[in-house]
């Protein structure tokens, strides 16, 4: 059991209250795509004080204008070159309905939850040295500043996030996914649709 218990083990997901210390959840970039992936709507998050940094969904929202934009048009193609021989790529019809769905979709999603501004750096003593905007990029530097100012739970939808909280002490509490949908007591037969949405085998 001691093994178990070890700070220095990462766990991926399990349910604890403790994990869960705050009462406001702030979304990194991955938790936002598989939420959307997942079928949560945006109005579940909006009620629960769920929150994503401005920068995250100003990012998001540029990334889907920019993909409808590209797809738009009559025809949607691109050239490429392989083993010195040149190729086009054209995209069908029903390729570009899907694409373009799929982002005024998820940009529908993005603009109706909740945002934070960040005005503070994230702060690790341990490695001041390191230039986190850089390893994590800004939507996720500001997730991880926002937790850490407003005593938020950073949610995640990847490991990295977690172990850096798990392994370091960076005083933010985090978890993953299914444990927040938990936590924000969400239905269980609409959580278990949504975990088999998830995208794990």
């Amino acid at each position: 059991m001691t093994l178990v218990q070890s700070e220095d083990i990462i766990v991926r997901e399990r349910y604890d209250e403790d994990l869960i210390r705050g009462q406001q959840f702030v979304l990194s970039f991955a938790a936002v795509i598989m939420l959307y992936m997942i079928g949560v709507k945006p109005e579940f998050l909006k009620e629960r004080q769920v929150f994503v940094p401005e920068s995250m969904r100003n990012t998001i929202l540029t990334m889907c204008t920019d993909i409808i934009n590209e797809n738009d048009k009559e025809h949607v193609s691109s050239l490429g070159v392989r083993e010195k021989r040149l190729y086009m790529n054209v995209v069908s019809e029903s390729e570009k309905v899907q694409i373009l769905g799929e982002a005024a979709a998820l940009k529908n999603f993005v603009s109706q939850l909740n945002t934070w501004s960040n005005n503070r750096e994230f702060c690790d003593v341990q490695d001041e040295e390191r230039d986190w905007l850089d390893v994590f990029g800004i939507s996720d530097y500001d997730a991880l500043a926002l937790a850490q100012g407003k005593k938020a739970v950073i949610v995640t939808g990847e490991v990295t996030i977690q172990s850096l909280i798990q392994e370091i002490k960076l005083n933010i509490s985090g978890t993953g996914i299914l444990n927040f949908l938990v936590a924000l007591k969400m239905d269980v037969y609409v959580l278990l649709d949504c975990m088999e949405e998830l995208p794990f085998d």
